[in-house]
């Protein structure tokens, strides 16, 4: 079988996560690695390690110089959108990190140039690979109709400001940055239409942005979620899924119990892949290696530009 040769954009934390699940697949060869000069220290690092063949600080030399089949791209927010188009354009398959773009319609931008050239796009919703989120699929008959969803998500905003890791304008959008995640999980379970929004938004000692979210929404086949995010709190993610035979505890998200009427609870374990890499990356990447190799998309549960569009989408609604 061809080898899948793979350039990784960015040597921050996610491409050494990502580079610690590719290093133990098969029919891949890693051909390039880029950054900017500042990323340079640890860009070469991750060559080394890594057996990386090429590293570079200018993507028009690597694009001119190295036959890539796939990119993973990881730089800063800011960065991802310029640098997927530019490959998009050249014709390379594309796993892209949330968010893929800062503004909704450069996402669209994003799609169109995937159907275009007949390639593979899949957002970094890694959260959907999740091993104690697939297994709640086979419980799926035994708990019956989903017909609410409660979500909580919040941020301490300003732990992030003071870190002086991210900029203005990636602050200002926040909310597509980092908060897309959970909207993203709460469309995935939904898997449905929004019919209706009834929602409060707030600014609580904030000159950026809002940064106070609650809201509850109305989809397509009598299911109903609420959604709260407020950034002055400490962290910490929850769903709970309300079925019509029992009820879903994700909190944290990576832990799942499943409650059945008369006190049976399902603990959910996660997998020894998700133990050894970053939950659910192994998966994501694996599967988007797969697409490639076969030219098709073959997981309708793979985040994609659609998906990241309507979470932008409805995002914006809330910033409304």
């Amino acid at each position: 079988m061809k080898k899948i040769k793979i350039a990784i954009i960015g040597a921050g934390r996610m491409g050494k996560f990502h580079l610690e699940t590719l290093k133990d697949m098969k029919n891949i060869e890693l051909v390039a690695i880029l950054t900017t000069p500042n990323g340079s220290k640890n860009r070469k690092k991750l060559k080394n390690k890594y057996k990386i063949k090429n590293d570079y600080e200018n993507i028009d030399e690597m694009l001119s110089n190295s036959n890539i089949d796939a990119a993973f791209i990881q730089p800063s927010v800011q960065n991802v959108y310029p640098i997927a188009k530019k490959l998009l354009k050249n014709k390379i398959n594309c796993l892209i990190e949330k968010p893929p773009a800062l503004d909704i319609k450069k996402v669209l931008e994003l799609e169109r140039l995937t159907k275009k050239n007949e390639l593979i796009s899949v957002v970094g919703f890694q959260r959907r690979f999740y091993s104690n989120l697939q297994v709640i699929k086979k419980y799926q008959k035994q708990l019956g109709s989903l017909y609410s969803i409660s979500v909580e998500a919040p941020e301490s905003f300003d732990v992030i400001k003071n870190k002086k890791k991210f900029i203005k304008p990636v602050l200002k959008k926040w909310f597509y940055s980092n908060g897309i995640h959970m909207i993203d999980l709460m469309l995935f379970f939904a898997n449905s239409k929004i019919k209706k929004i009834y929602k409060i938004t707030r600014r609580i000692k904030e000159k950026l942005c809002n940064n106070s979210f609650n809201a509850i929404i109305k989809f397509e086949k009598n299911l109903v979620a609420q959604y709260i995010s407020n950034w002055k709190s400490p962290g910490g993610w929850s769903i709970k899924l309300y079925y019509t035979n029992g009820q879903v505890l994700i909190s944290p998200i990576e832990k799942t119990k499943i409650i059945f009427p008369k006190n049976k609870v399902i603990e959910i374990k996660n997998s020894k892949i998700d133990e050894k890499y970053k939950p659910g990356l192994f998966l994501q990447n694996k599967y988007f290696l797969e697409a490639c190799f076969r030219k098709k998309v073959l997981n309708v549960n793979a985040g994609t530009l659609k998906d990241a569009y309507k979470a932008m989408k409805l995002i914006n609604l809330f910033e409304k």
